[in-house]
């Protein structure tokens, strides 16, 4: 027999139902892979208190779609970078290093990106690789999105915001990172 809630037995131990069944029978997780990344989101960033509060499920049920979900995933992992960096890190930077990839056909090679961004910060862009990899790849040289939901994400979530914000090569922001985040 398939147990709808994974956690039931702890369920019956405090008598609250954080409800996870809510995501197996949710319209969105009739598609496997935003049923995949919700369930891994929950894995990684899911707290008790968040699931028993059910502000967890409600955060990534919002989203309608993969794109909507990873939209609020990469917004979500960006301010967190943002206060994990102790705020060392440009206001637009990883914005505007996923609007050039964006922007891009094929991908940008690093060092477009550096020359882009104004930033060549060696340790940066190590901790950016690691730290963005399921969103990234890196094919023959050439950094872009792992799949076309990716683009619809950053599409949805930051063409909107970059839309209004000058930062380009002649604007006047420069990215220089004061330390490794």
């Amino acid at each position: 027999e398939l147990v709808r809630d994974p956690v039931t037995k702890e369920n019956k131990k405090t008598g609250k139902n954080i409800g996870v069944s809510r995501l197996w029978v949710a319209e969105q997780s009739k598609n496997i892979l935003f049923l995949s990344i919700a369930l891994n989101y929950l894995i990684f960033h899911g707290t008790w208190a968040s699931l028993q509060d059910g502000s967890c499920l409600k955060y990534i049920l919002s989203a309608k779609s993969v794109p909507d979900l990873l939209g609020l995933i990469i917004r979500k992992k960006m301010e967190a970078d943002k206060i994990a960096s102790e705020n060392k890190l440009p206001v637009n930077l990883l914005k505007d290093i996923l609007y050039y990839i964006y922007c891009s056909r094929e991908g940008l090679t690093l060092e477009e990106l550096k020359e882009l961004t104004d930033c060549d910060d060696y340790h940066f862009w190590s901790w950016f690789g690691v730290k963005y990899d399921n969103f990234l790849s890196i094919d023959k040289g050439l950094v872009n999105f792992t799949h076309i939901y990716v683009r619809e994400a950053v599409e949805k979530c930051l063409w909107e915001e970059k839309s209004g914000a000058s930062t380009s090569k002649g604007g006047t922001k420069s990215h220089e990172v004061t330390s490794t985040p």
